[in-house]
C-alpha cells in the first residue's frame, strides 16, 4: 500500500493510546497517515491556536517522532519535527487530523524524557541555535514558557545536535562530532548535560536506534558504534562490515537504521 501516493515515507511511529491500543503512523513531505481497520487513512492538517503552518518539507527531510502524554486531552499524542524547521506537529491517536503543537519551538529533533517534551537544534526567528536543548513544562507538552520549562546551549559541543535518544535514566544527545548525555537533577537546574565522547559523533542521525545493548549509530568514519546501555563511551562494532559500507555508501545523509525485535538484528 502507498498511503502517501508516490511520496516516500520519511518517518513513522507506533502510537499507543492510554487504553493500550496501537496506531501505526507514517509521514511524508507534507502529509501524515495512520493505519486502522486494515487500511491507511491520510490525516488532514488543521490550524491550532491561530497557527496555520502546514508541513512543506522535501524528500530529504526525515521526520523525528516522539510519543508523550497530553494533559489537555487526557491522551497520548505523537509529536514530530523535521529538517524544514517549520514547527513541531502533533497528532492525537485515533483522530483524523494533525496540527502544529501550540507554543512549541521549531526544532530538528524531539524526544520524550521524564514527562518533559525535549527538543534540540532550534530555530528562533531567523537564527539557528544548533547546540540548544529546550524542554517544556513537566507533564505539559504545549507549555514552553511557564512552569519547569527551560533551555541550555551546549556551547562546548563542536557542530550541530543531530538527534535526541532517551536511554534508561539519561537522554543521549548525538552531535555531528561529539556524543553527550543529559541527566535529571534537582531544582532549579532540572538537567545536567555533559560530554561522553568528544571524538565520536553521529552526523547521520537516522541510523541511531535503541537496542537491548544500547544505542547503535553510524559514525563519520562509516564505522558502526554502540553506546552501551550500562554507560561508557561509544565502541566500534561490526568491523567486518566497515569496508563494505565505506566503499558502497554514496548518500550517507540518507542512511537509516532500526532494531528488529523479532530477529534481534540491527
Amino acid at each position: 500500500p502507498q498511503p502517501l501516493g508516490n511520496i516516500p515515507v520519511l518517518g513513522g511511529l507506533e502510537v499507543i493510546d492510554v487504553t493500550g491500543a496501537r496506531f501505526p503512523l507514517v509521514s511524508g513531505t507534507t502529509r501524515w497517515a495512520w493505519y486502522s481497520n486494515t487500511s491507511w487513512s491520510v490525516l488532514s492538517y488543521v490550524s491550532a491556536a491561530g497557527v496555520n503552518v502546514s508541513p512543506a518539507g522535501t524528500d530529504t527531510d526525515y521526520w523525528d517522532f516522539a510519543q508523550i502524554y497530553y494533559d489537555l486531552r487526557d491522551e497520548n499524542i505523537a509529536v514530530g519535527g523535521n529538517g524544514s524547521y517549520q514547527s513541531l506537529y502533533c497528532w492525537q491517536s485515533g483522530t483524523t487530523v494533525f496540527s502544529t503543537l501550540t507554543g512549541a519551538p521549531r526544532a530538528l529533533t524531539v524526544a520524550a524524557f521524564d514527562n518533559f517534551l525535549v527538543a534540540a537544534n532550534i530555530r528562533s526567528g531567523n537564527s539557528d541555535f544548533v547546540q540548544r536543548v529546550q524542554w517544556s513544562d513537566r507533564g505539559s507538552a504545549s507549555s514552553w514558557t511557564q512552569g519547569l520549562f527551560g533551555f541550555e546551549d551546549l556551547l562546548q559541543m563542536r557542530g550541530d545536535i543531530t538527534r535526541l535518544v532517551p536511554l534508561e535514566n539519561r537522554l543521549i544527545v548525538l552531535g555531528e562530532n561529539e556524543t553527550w548525555q543529559g541527566y535529571r537533577v534537582d531544582f532549579p537546574h532540572l538537567f545536567l548535560f555533559q560530554p561522553i565522547d568528544t571524538g565520536v559523533g553521529c552526523p547521520y542521525p537516522w541510523t541511531a536506534a535503541v537496542t537491548p545493548r544500547g544505542v547503535m549509530f553510524l559514525g563519520r568514519d562509516y564505522h558502526m558504534y554502540l553506546l552501551p546501555r550500562e554507560g561508557g563511551q561509544p565502541v566500534k562494532v561490526g568491523q567486518r562490515l566497515h569496508r563494505s559500507v565505506r566503499n558502497v555508501i554514496d548518500r550517507p545523509e540518507r542512511a537509516w537504521g532500526a532494531w528488529d525485535h523479532t530477529t534481534g538484528v540491527y
